[in-house]
């Protein structure tokens, strides 16, 4: 029989100790009864009616399940402290429903606020009773948070101090107003003229590159038979020599190279005698680019070439490259780097290009007017003169900006123009100088190494007692004076002293 005092099945009277085996109803009595003990859980009991097949049955609440249970196993209900008074009643076993089944599913209960103290140590917020999730209105939070500590034992949580009001501004009187107002009308006109300045320093510069767009595009291709009827021949004759020399001493045979501001293609015999593969040809005239395609093809080269129309001072010539031509072994400017120090926004992207375009261990080279012989003739020219101008027949000079070098330094080191002129060739285009030890300094930023530096003259002569070789070149070149020697006299050395030649090498890991 079934004694109550020890929920269980017992042999005969009550109080036989032996004990039989709980039913598996009495075993979910149990534990239904431990699991109501424990506050964060819930046993739920969802039954289906597997006879019927008309799906699950509406949950119903934990007493009556377990009332069911009792009443399938044969067992007596139990009676819970919250149901009504009265005796016990057993449940009779033949009234059992077969063909049922109890699925069980855990659902996690929210236990009460005042049984959760580490929360109120966790977060300042706190929660409200009907929803966890959700914070109580700022107006019973000190309250709540209160409660909480006090429920917990901790001390209550600092308070945020009270924010600090701004004390209000003094209010002005008439005249300070006006002084504001003045002051902000003055503030706006400088804005604009700084806008009207940037305008037009953009307009110039894009002027400046018309004008020398439009001067190489407009000089014709005279032939090799017409060059040499040129009244600057010997000119002409020289400089192709110091940059045949200025090649030949930093390039070597099956290289990459990359010509910026090359014009009508002048220098690829040049590059084709030191035997280069490959060569790229940049330029801002696009006639001249396209007198540089029909001089490659005139004959059969050596090495592939392609060129492109494009400005190498102002943009970035990623765009034009094949990355499959990337990176150069030599990058050569001759006779053009002048027109990038308009500005040093200009300088910095010709050198960023020469660099990015440039492989480690790799050579720059150019040819630029010279500094020092252009601060050396300025200084010559009386102060009270109005225009400031210096040359000769062949070439001349005329100072456009409004400042001169001070003890021998151009400050700032940009946008110092001049007009040059050269017979025959360059008629006042518009040039810029080149402070070299600027020009080596902002090098350095792009991993540019100087390793070379001479003017023209110097150069001549350096080059030919360090090699008495190329005497012969000179010969063949007919780099010659009046009387047979060797060399360069009379206006076209002043002329030819105008400039000098350079090379830096790449360092770096990039």
């Amino acid at each position: 029989m079934y004694d109550p005092a020890r929920d269980c099945y017992v042999k005969g009277d009550a109080s036989d100790a032996s004990e039989m085996p709980l039913s598996e109803s009495t075993e979910n009595i149990m534990k239904n009864n431990a699991e109501m003990a424990n506050p964060a859980k819930e046993t739920m009991t969802i039954r289906y009616d597997t006879s019927k097949g008309n799906g699950p049955e509406k949950p119903r609440n934990t007493e009556t399940l377990r009332e069911i249970d009792n009443s399938e196993a044969g067992a007596p209900k139990v009676q819970s402290n919250q149901s009504k008074a009265g005796p016990e009643t057993e449940t009779n076993p033949e009234k059992s429903t077969t063909g049922l089944t109890s699925i069980k599913r855990m659902v996690r209960k929210r236990p009460p606020l005042e049984n959760i103290p580490s929360t109120a140590s966790k977060s300042s917020t706190p929660l409200s009773r009907d929803n966890g999730d959700r914070p109580l209105p700022a107006s019973s939070r000190p309250m709540q948070a209160a409660s909480l500590a006090a429920a917990s034992g901790l001390p209550e949580p600092p308070r945020s101090p009270p924010r600090k009001l701004k004390r209000p501004r003094a209010r002005e009187d008439s005249s300070q107003r006006v002084n504001r107002a003045q002051e902000y009308r003055q503030r706006d006109q400088r804005r604009e003229q700084q806008a009207i300045e940037r305008a037009q320093e953009e307009s110039y510069r894009r002027r400046n590159d018309e004008i020398v767009r439009s001067h190489y595009n407009s000089r014709p291709e005279l032939g090799l038979a017409k060059r040499r009827e040129s009244s600057i021949i010997l000119l002409r004759y020289f400089n192709n020599f110091i940059k045949y020399v200025l090649i030949k001493n930093n390039s070597q045979p099956y290289q990459r190279i990359l010509d910026l501001g090359c014009g009508k293609g002048g220098d690829i015999h040049k590059w084709e005698n030191a035997g280069v593969s490959r060569f790229v040809g940049i330029d801002i005239a696009e006639v001249s680019i396209k007198q540089a395609i029909q001089r490659f093809k005139v004959r059969n080269r050596r090495f592939s070439a392609s060129f492109f129309a494009g400005d190498a001072f102002g943009t970035s010539i990623q765009h034009l490259i094949d990355p499959r031509d990337l990176p150069f072994d030599v990058v050569s400017l001759q006779f053009c780097m002048h027109y990038a120090f308009e500005s040093e926004a200009k300088v910095r992207q010709m050198l960023s290009n020469v660099s990015n375009c440039l492989k480690r261990d790799g050579r720059f080279i150019g040819t630029i007017p010279n500094s020092d012989f252009i601060i050396d003739h300025l200084s010559k020219i009386p102060t009270d003169e109005p225009v400031k101008k210096f040359g000769n027949s062949i070439y001349s000079v005329t100072w456009q900006s409004d400042t001169l070098p001070q003890d021998g330094i151009f400050e700032p080191p940009f946008g110092h123009k001049y007009l040059y002129y050269l017979k025959e060739a360059v008629d006042n285009v518009p040039e810029y100088v080149v402070p070299f030890e600027a020009f080596r300094a902002i090098a350095m930023d792009y991993d540019l190494e100087l390793i070379y530096k001479k003017p023209f003259m110097e150069m001549f002569d350096y080059e030919l007692d360090r090699n008495p070789g190329l005497a012969r070149e000179c010969r063949s070149m007919k780099v010659l004076k009046s009387n047979g020697e060797v060399g360069i006299e009379g206006e076209c050395r002043e002329a030819s002293a105008f400039y000098l030649a350079f090379a830096f090498r790449k360092v770096g890991y990039n």
